[in-house]
């Protein structure tokens, strides 16, 4: 998540950005509404539809965009052969078009005492509203391979551990500073939530 306010703050400014979160961590960690965050529960079918409703009317709003962790979980940036979830494709239910675009992340150690993070932006697939199941499945099985390409672009470039394959951005950035401290406190509030919850199950 962190890497992921890091690329808005860069390149993507001047977008609304939107990530859906599970419902119980965003009722436990309001704040995150104020960073774009939007619940849903994957186990409750009405959850899923009111997130539909909630997706689809967000990608209507010009200069509007949602991040996803399309297999449902996150995974190793390497591993290829996890499959996305079917509900990819049925976030868009307006006119016009959408534009879906693979990212894959790896940390990796290279020269720097550091880790560092390789971002690899895939080929965006602008599509129409699908309209039949064929629509779907052909859609889906274009954004799964699209995915995979870009995580074997980028693992190979990884290992190939040349500077050269990518744009070197900076380190220091004010704006990103801010989001990074906000991120510390959640995470810090997060800890002293998770060691609460231990003590007070090691009591009964």
């Amino acid at each position: 998540p962190l890497i992921g306010l890091f690329m808005i703050d860069r390149f993507f400014h001047d977008w609304n950005v939107y990530s859906p979160i599970d419902q119980k961590m965003l009722d436990q960690y309001r704040f995150f509404r104020h960073l774009g965050f939007y619940g849903v529960d994957r186990e409750n079918p009405s959850s899923v539809r009111r997130f539909l409703g909630i997706t689809r009317a967000i990608l209507q709003q010009r200069k509007s965009m949602i991040w996803v962790t399309p297999q449902g979980r996150f995974v190793d940036a390497r591993q290829t052969d996890v499959p996305l979830e079917k509900g990819l494709t049925r976030m868009h239910g307006g006119t016009g078009t959408i534009c879906y675009v693979p990212v894959a992340i790896e940390y990796v150690f290279w020269e720097e005492r550091l880790p560092e993070a390789l971002i690899q932006f895939g080929s965006p697939t602008v599509v129409p509203v699908p309209g039949t199941p064929a629509d779907h499945q052909a859609l889906h099985n274009d954004l799964q391979a699209n995915l995979r390409q870009s995580q074997m672009e980028l693992a190979q470039a990884s290992t190939a551990r040349d500077p050269r394959a990518f744009a070197f951005t900076q380190r220091r950035d004010p704006g990103f500073f801010f989001l990074y401290d906000l991120w510390r406190e959640f995470m810090a509030a997060f800890g002293r939530s998770s060691r609460a919850r231990a003590r007070s199950h090691s009591h009964h």
